[in-house]
């Protein structure tokens, strides 16, 4: 007995996406309320043409634009946050696959809305990293010593790292 039908891609662009689930003519063997989730981060517009491209051929497959937030490790850990978007209908097929893979699953409205997510997360933590750059190049502009600095951000509650064991 089926009680549920899931195909996942996360390939690394838009025309591979486009090529595996249009070209090979996957979107035409998936069966009516089958969920496609795509999880790659393959562009805003991309999606968006996507989600169009299966609402004209397959309005019978439930399209979830869900790309994942984290690298390898998280990823084999099941650590992942996955940015999820798409028909509310979808989530009872999907939400125990993303509950596999991924420690958090945010649900932010129709389809779309996952990857438009994803470039706001992504230029959020690409000035994180420059403004910790930055502060590092200062302190040792001015010989601050490394440690002292590590020091100073345990107690600066938005500041957040791993502690190393002593």
């Amino acid at each position: 007995m089926r009680t549920a039908s899931v195909v996942l891609t996360l390939l690394p662009t838009a025309d591979v996406v486009t090529e595996v689930m249009m070209g090979a003519g996957v979107i035409d063997a998936m069966s009516p309320g089958e969920v496609w989730a795509q999880m790659g981060t393959i562009g805003i517009e991309e999606v968006r043409q996507l989600g169009e491209e299966v609402q004209a051929r397959r309005p019978d497959v439930l399209f979830v634009d869900a790309p994942v937030s984290g690298s390898r490790a998280p990823a084999e850990s099941g650590e992942l946050v996955i940015l999820a978007s798409g028909p509310d209908s979808s989530r009872a097929l999907v939400d125990p696959v993303f509950d596999a893979l991924g420690r958090r699953t945010l649900w932010l409205g129709p389809a779309g809305a996952g990857s438009r997510m994803k470039l706001v997360l992504s230029t959020w933590l690409a000035f994180e990293v420059e403004a910790a750059a930055e502060a590092l190049a200062l302190a040792r502009h001015w010989q601050v010593p490394d440690e002292a600095l590590v020091a100073l951000s345990e107690g600066v509650p938005w500041c957040h790292h791993t502690r190393r064991a002593s």
